[in-house]
């Protein structure tokens, strides 16, 4: 499902119905079956910080993580928002 993703590929994780971006991130290691983003943003409306100051320390240590995705995960939507492949960052 995912098998254009590469390293340095800046990708967003979408909302399944709203087609929001909810993180965005850089593929920071790219394999045969699966690959590691490194989230660099998240919606903070969307993950709730408006409400209180916990949901920015919660946010800021559980959603700005590594997370290493399946190729094949049909659960997740993502998008690629800039090919890092295309300036030189690297190949896999």
């Amino acid at each position: 499902m995912y098998d254009n993703i590469k390293l340095g590929d800046l990708i967003s994780q979408i909302h399944p119905s709203t087609f929001e971006h909810l993180k965005i991130g850089i593929v920071t290691d790219a394999q045969k079956i699966n690959f590691v983003v490194k989230w660099i943003w998240y919606d903070k409306y969307f993950f709730m910080e408006q409400e209180d100051s916990l949901f920015n320390e919660l946010n800021r240590e559980y959603l700005l993580t590594s997370t290493t995705i399946h190729r094949r995960n049909d659960e997740l939507v993502l998008k690629i928002l800039n090919s890092g492949s295309q300036y030189g960052m690297g190949k896999s």
